[in-house]
């Protein structure tokens, strides 16, 4: 069986509808959002080893709206995203974080990658600069990976819809923070 690549924008959107195991096979950058203000919906299992090559989400707002942009990945209920292998995951510019994790039975497991945010919209308040979001029932599992944010590694669990949040890994710019929720990063 041939690996599956994943070349382009139009590639990395196809993955996310059909799932599989994906190696990257080019840097991809998004510059319009692909449906409902987000990258990519991931609605099955998906699988994308990074490569050695880096995705990057540059979606500014249009200049009649005062909407801006959510996530790279909107990991859906029943969706499970996994991230392994050296590559960049950059949210250059949009209003919220690279994954965005919500629904009963969602979930993102994150192995690798080099995670980092230089937008300036994420920069302009300290409570927005989340990076990677759980809610609704959601699940994340950091086993590794560096986290780099400008304006400080946010890792953001919402209790009071039933995010969860767990390092078991990773590198850290910064001691991450959790927002709203309890996660105890003194385990990494």
């Amino acid at each position: 069986q041939f690996p599956k690549f994943i070349m382009n924008v139009q590639d990395l959107w196809d993955a996310s509808q059909y799932g599989g195991e994906y190696l990257l096979g080019a840097d991809i950058e998004i510059t319009e959002a692909l449906a409902d203000n987000y990258g990519t919906y991931v609605k099955t299992k998906l699988k994308i080893d990074l490569n050695g090559y880096g995705i990057k989400m540059n979606v500014k707002p249009k200049e009649d709206s005062s909407k801006y942009y959510y996530g790279m990945f909107y990991v859906c209920k029943g969706g499970t995203l996994d991230i392994v292998g050296n590559g960049t995951m950059d949210m250059a510019q949009a209003d919220m974080p690279l994954i965005w994790c919500t629904g009963e039975g969602s979930t993102v497991n994150i192995y690798g990658g080099h995670w980092t945010e230089t937008s300036d919209i994420l920069n302009e308040t300290f409570d927005n600069c989340e990076g990677i979001y759980a809610r609704s029932y959601g699940t994340v599992n950091i086993y590794g990976g560096t986290f780099d944010w400008d304006c400080n590694p946010q890792i953001t669990v919402n209790e009071s819809n039933k995010g969860v949040i767990n390092l078991y890994g990773g590198e850290f710019k910064a001691t991450p923070n959790f927002i709203y929720g309890s996660g105890d990063p003194s385990m990494l």
